[in-house]
């Protein structure tokens, strides 16, 4: 029977401690999604960039509703938690900012005493003097945090963002598990490599040959073969996505009656007529 091995708290702490503010972010980023993805399961970072480098936009990062207001996320790798929430402060009551949620989260002590804990209630009501349902805003700082990372799962987390050793057995990640991506050079070119997965969005490189081909006025056709449920409708969706976005039509040609017809027997004996 399988069994999930945590990290210790310690261990935790100890790999948090070492992540830079960019890559504390990124970790912020997984917390929320993990625990809330009703609301942050499609979170775009916004301050840092891909190498997980601090960039001046604000929020940290954040989820667009249909309505314009904003589900947001920050986090701050100092102790300086009361500064930051001030500064967050100031850029929520600009125009346009209109906030949905607030989640915040701050890699230094729990704030204690009475003074410090109504300092965080006062934030807490800053905010939603600024139209944030109460429930929707949270500081989590780092006693809490590092407690929530002991769950299982965060397992990805600590592979992958604290390089901690887990145990999830008998089950190992997903990137190990190569043969079910594609390679940019392989025999299975209609399957998505593993980066491509989180991107969402898979452009096979034969859907350039195809156009090519199709370009080309010496062929104007191709023909894409392979085994059933590996992407070939996929693929002439694309393709024909691209011809309708230049302005030109596409067309699609019904070929079931076509091969019933031809499978059908003749009219007579010898006889050279065709009925289709």
């Amino acid at each position: 029977m399988g069994a999930t091995v945590s990290p210790s708290e310690p261990a935790i702490l100890q790999g948090v401690n070492s992540l830079s503010p960019g890559r504390f972010q990124r970790l912020a980023e997984s917390y929320a999604q993990i625990l809330y993805p009703e609301r942050f399961t499609r979170l775009i970072p916004v301050g840092r960039n891909e190498w997980d480098e601090p960039v001046p936009p604000w929020p940290d990062a954040r989820f667009r509703l249909p309505d314009g207001r904003q589900d947001v996320v920050e986090a701050t790798h100092s102790e300086r938690w009361k500064e930051h929430l001030a500064e967050d402060l100031k850029k929520a009551k600009k125009p346009g900012s209109r906030l949905a949620g607030y989640l915040f989260l701050a890699w230094c002590g729990e704030p204690r005493g009475a003074k410090k804990c109504a300092e965080r209630e006062q934030y807490r009501k800053q905010f939603h003097r600024l139209g944030v349902p109460l429930d929707r805003i949270e500081f989590v700082f780092q006693r809490e945090l590092v407690a929530a990372l002991t769950k299982p799962v965060f397992a990805r987390v600590w592979l992958e963002l604290l390089k901690l050793p887990g145990s999830c057995y008998p089950f190992r990640p997903i990137d190990e598990a190569s043969t079910i991506f594609g390679q940019e050079h392989d025999a299975k070119p209609l399957v998505p490599t593993r980066k491509e997965y989180p991107d969402g969005i898979h452009r096979p490189q034969l859907t350039d040959e195809v156009e090519a081909r199709l370009k080309d006025k010496n062929r104007r056709w191709a023909l894409v073969r392979g085994h059933g449920a590996v992407g070939k409708t996929i693929l002439a969706a694309q393709v024909g996505l691209a011809r309708h976005a230049s302005g030109y039509p596409a067309y699609y040609v019904d070929l079931e009656d076509f091969f019933r017809r031809s499978s059908e027997p003749r009219h007579g004996a010898g006889s050279r007529r065709h009925d289709f």
